[in-house]
């Protein structure tokens, strides 16, 4: 079968399409055109302007199937449907769909806990194959700084032992997200039609900040970091 379209911009869903059929079912070949140049049981990826943002139409047209969305998301939300299908049926059945509301999120805590860039982007395949959107990467909390600071770079890491305002030990955890990964992370989850939203906690939960700040003073001199705790 074959992905085809008149619209050049289609060009990257319908490879992204064959990379992921292979994987999970098996060889298939797309190519871009116009749906009038589709042949017998071609998969069919085309734009139509009637369909809600985000959503897509699966339907049969002859022999072909037709997947058609008014926006790049909803392609790719229409061609993950028909891969589902395949995998869970065994064939596909038309069908419309649209989302209630256009963000739909997790939220991931990198403050009080460190996940690994292979893990969070294992996470942003399977929101993609749930039609999620949105992933919140929280990372300041009273527990630690779980994203790279290039000009505090003691602040990097947390208390493992979850613990905000005891002397750090032998559980402190110095692993954190570096800036570098955070920008392979958002260029993966681009590709899989998921937006980063940032999360940094302030005024409010700033006791490992805070705490860190003052060993740092002791150590430096020349500047003093006080909080309240309120």
């Amino acid at each position: 079968a074959a992905a085809v379209s008149q619209f050049e911009a289609l060009e990257y869903e319908a490879n992204f399409f064959e990379a992921e059929y292979e994987k999970k079912i098996g060889a298939i070949n797309t190519a871009i055109g116009a749906v009038s140049d589709a042949g017998s049981k071609d998969i069919v990826l085309t734009y139509d302007a009637s369909v809600p943002p985000q959503g897509f139409n699966v339907s049969v047209s002859g022999d072909k199937l037709i997947v058609a969305a008014s926006d790049d998301d909803g392609i790719f939300y229409g061609w993950r449907y028909v891969i589902q299908q395949l995998l869970i049926n065994g064939s596909v059945s038309a069908a419309s769909q649209s989302p209630s509301v256009l963000e739909r999120s997790i939220s991931l805590d990198n403050g009080r806990k460190y996940y690994s860039v292979e893990w969070i982007k294992e996470l942003i395949r399977e929101m993609s194959w749930s039609n999620m959107n949105t992933l919140v990467l929280h990372f300041s909390e009273e527990m630690g700084l779980g994203l790279e600071t290039k000009l505090y770079p003691w602040l990097n890491g947390r208390d493992g032992r979850l613990c905000t305002q005891a002397t750090l030990s032998e559980n402190f955890d110095d692993r954190y997200l570096t800036q570098d990964e955070l920008r392979e992370i958002a260029a993966y989850a681009k590709a899989y039609h998921v937006e980063l939203v940032p999360s940094l906690d302030s005024p409010g939960h700033m006791n490992y900040i805070v705490y860190m700040f003052n060993q740092q003073a002791k150590k430096e001199g020349g500047f003093t970091f006080t909080y309240d705790g309120k």
